[in-house]
């Protein structure tokens, strides 16, 4: 199994209101994004409701920014790493 991405590492990792933003934008459930991306139904309302933070491969990462890029979205639109 591949090493996953530290979420306090990443630079990239959406905050719950990201997801939920390009959720609503795809026009897409919870189950279809998580399928998408990869992770569990559960695992995305967590995140949405800031339970946890999603640990994601780069594989995923890389199908997120696809999705971000099908409605509009950038990098930019990812926080910030904390300070």
């Amino acid at each position: 199994m591949s090493k996953m991405v530290d979420e306090n590492l990443s630079p990239c990792n959406p905050t719950g209101k990201t997801l939920l933003v390009l959720r609503k934008r795809l026009g897409w459930t919870q189950p279809q994004l998580g399928e998408f991306i990869g992770v569990t139904e559960q695992t995305v309302r967590n995140h949405e409701k800031g339970r946890h933070r999603l640990r994601l491969e780069l594989w995923q990462y890389k199908k997120l920014h696809q999705l971000m890029a099908s409605v509009g979205m950038t990098v930019d639109d990812l926080p910030d790493p904390p300070k």
